[in-house]
């Protein structure tokens, strides 16, 4: 009977759960927006679902640490790969006056879509550009990215980790996303070339985490469940 009633306890919260989920992603504008996208670009997107508020939560977290530790401190954050907006919504919620968020997106269609949800932000800038083309004059203390790394060929991959490096302050923090599973999954149904590109790709990611990451999480309330890396560079 108790084993009954935790199990319906459990379905209770499960239900809440997805049905939290459900009521980000089907917000449809953004939905097919973000899915045009991905059906153009799918190794550039990396997903066909946008991150929900509960991974955005996760990547903010050593941000919001150091805002309470520093109240007078004023941060300078990237945003790289904002998409449509799903995880800067949840940034523009914590930014102080004294704060700036870059956002970098690729997409012009996912970018237009910034400019209208954000564009009259004073603290919040969009930049239509690639990142290793992103021309900057300062220094962030915290990189969020929600590029899919995953999926990218060992020289993009060597780039844009290279310009994390080079856009990062001495200290700053790293924080990126995987979807949960996919890199095992990809090289377990790969073959040949692929299944060595793959492993090049798995292999140049575990290197940088083992040499920079001080925390990780699985976000498990996200269409699809995400891992969150934080690596201090």
């Amino acid at each position: 009977m108790r084993g009954s009633i935790r199990e319906r306890r459990s379905l209770v919260v499960l239900a809440s759960m997805l049905l939290s989920q459900a009521a980000y992603c089907f917000n449809i504008r953004e939905i097919a927006t973000f899915a045009k996208g991905f059906l153009k670009n799918p190794s550039d997107v990396g997903s066909p679902f946008p991150c929900s508020s509960s991974v955005g939560y996760e990547l903010m977290n050593y941000i919001v640490r150091s805002m309470n530790q520093n109240p007078s401190k004023p941060l300078r954050i990237l945003e790289v790969g904002a998409g449509t907006g799903s995880v800067t919504q949840v940034l523009a919620r914590v930014l102080r006056p004294i704060d700036h968020l870059d956002c970098i997106e690729l997409s012009p269609d996912y970018c237009a879509t910034l400019q209208n949800k954000f564009g009259a932000f004073p603290t919040i800038s969009i930049h239509c550009v690639d990142l290793n083309e992103f021309r900057h004059e300062v220094s962030y203390d915290f990189i969020i990215s929600t590029l899919p790394l995953n999926s990218f060929d060992l020289e993009l991959l060597n780039n844009t980790l290279a310009q994390f490096k080079n856009l990062i302050k001495p200290g700053g923090i790293v924080s990126y996303v995987a979807i949960a599973g996919m890199a095992q999954a990809k090289q377990y149904f790969s073959w040949g070339n692929a299944k060595k590109k793959n492993a090049d790709t798995i292999n140049v990611l575990k290197q940088f985490r083992k040499q920079y990451q001080i925390d990780s999480a699985t976000v498990l309330t996200t269409c699809p469940p995400i891992r969150v890396y934080h690596l201090q560079l």
